[in-house]
C-alpha cells in the first residue's frame, strides 16, 4: 500500500537530495570562477529549499517552532564563545537552557498534520491504478473549469491541462506557468490549447513519479493555496456501475 505519509517521505528526500546536489554544483561553479552558473544554480536552490519547508512544515506542523529554538540555541553557543564577560556568559546560558526546555516541550507534543486532501488524492490515484474508477479530474477551480485530467492505460498515466487558451485570457494562469510546466516535461497537444504528459512503469514507479511531479506543480509552478478552498476531485466509481 502506498500512503500519503510514504508520499510525502519520498518528496521530502527527492527535494533533499537536488538541495545537496545544486548546494554542490554552486560550491564547484564557486571554485570554477563562474559565477553565473553559481547564481542560476542559487537561484534554483532557493525554490527548491521553500519547497522543502513547506513540505516538512505539512509532514510536521510544529517544524517551524522547532527549528526557531534549534537556531537560538546555536546562535547563543556562538555568542558564549566570544564572551568575555562572566554575568553575559551566565545569561547565555540561562538562555540555551530556556531554549532546550521550549525545544523538549515541542517534541513532546503531538499535533496531527492535516493530510485530509492529500490521503484522498493518493487513495483515488490508487484505485485509478486499480482500474476501479475511471475520468479522474483534479480541480483546482471548478467555476473557471482549471483541472487536470488524469487517465490510465496501457501501464501509463496520462496527466492532461485543457483550456489553455481560456485560462490564458481569464488570467487564471499566464505564459510563465505554461513555460515552467514545459520544463517539467509536459508538451502542447490540440494546436497548443492543451498541455500532456505521460508516465509510464508499473504501478510503484508510477505513483513515485506522480506524487514527484505534482509537488512541483504546487510548489513551483502554481500557489496551491490560491485554490485550495476550490479544489475537488471528481471521479466514475466503476465498482458501483
Amino acid at each position: 500500500m502506498y500512503t500519503d505519509e510514504t508520499n510525502l517521505s519520498l518528496l521530502i528526500s527527492l527535494l533533499s537530495e537536488e538541495r545537496d546536489r545544486l548546494q554542490i554544483l554552486i560550491d564547484q561553479a564557486i571554485s570554477d570562477h563562474e559565477y553565473l552558473s553559481a547564481h542560476y544554480h542559487a537561484v534554483a536552490l532557493e525554490k527548491v529549499s521553500l519547497s522543502l519547508y513547506k513540505l516538512r512544515n505539512i509532514e510536521d506542523p510544529l517544524y517551524s517552532e522547532k527549528e526557531f529554538w534549534k537556531r537560538t540555541i546555536e546562535l547563543l553557543k556562538k555568542d558564549i564563545e566570544s564572551e568575555g564577560s562572566s554575568d553575559m556568559l551566565e545569561y547565555y546560558e540561562s538562555s540555551i537552557l530556556n531554549a532546550r526546555e521550549e525545544l523538549e516541550k515541542l517534541s513532546q507534543e503531538v499535533r496531527q498534520p492535516s493530510h485530509n486532501e492529500s490521503r484522498q488524492f493518493a487513495a483515488v490515484l490508487e484505485q485509478l491504478l486499480d482500474k476501479k474508477v475511471k475520468n479522474l479530474k483534479l480541480f483546482l477551480n471548478k467555476t473557471d473549469k482549471f483541472y487536470y485530467s488524469i487517465s490510465y492505460a496501457n501501464k501509463a498515466v496520462k496527466v492532461s491541462m485543457p483550456g489553455i487558451k481560456t485560462l490564458l485570457n481569464k488570467k487564471i494562469i499566464s505564459y510563465h506557468n505554461l513555460e515552467k510546466l514545459r520544463k517539467i516535461s509536459f508538451e502542447y497537444t490540440l494546436n497548443e490549447t492543451k498541455l500532456t504528459l505521460t508516465i509510464n512503469g508499473n504501478k510503484e514507479e508510477i505513483l513515485k513519479q506522480f506524487n514527484h511531479l505534482f509537488a512541483k506543480i504546487v510548489f513551483e509552478v502554481f500557489q496551491f493555496s490560491d485554490f485550495k478552498e476550490a479544489a475537488y476531485l471528481q471521479f466514475v466509481d466503476k465498482t458501483q456501475s
